[in-house]
């Protein structure tokens, strides 16, 4: 947590984050989004389809159901940021448990 709360973004992928490599890394995925430690959902895509894919669409579904509008922030805004060399502000995130 220090990472994030000294502006870290954090970056989730999106095959983790729908459960593609497994509901254990997918529920850690969500975990981190939903406390603040998720920032960006990218991809690792390598290629257009099978397990590498991009599934960005699947997992922007996905964020917006568990934060609602907020999710536009992890597609557009926070991406955007990175880009542009904007620094994210200090966050406070929530403490997380794995069991």
């Amino acid at each position: 947590m220090p990472f994030v709360e000294s502006g870290v973004a954090m970056q989730l992928t999106a095959a983790n984050f729908i459960g593609i490599n497994g509901s254990l890394i997918e529920g850690l995925c969500e975990k981190l989004l939903v406390n603040g430690m998720g920032h960006v959902i990218a991809s690792d895509a390598h290629s257009a389809s099978g397990p590498r894919a991009p599934h960005m669409r699947t997992a922007y579904r996905k964020a917006k159901g568990l934060l609602g509008s907020g999710a536009e922030i992890l597609f557009d805004q926070f991406p955007r940021q990175i880009v542009n060399g904007v620094l994210f502000p200090s966050i406070k995130p929530s403490e997380i448990y794995l069991y």
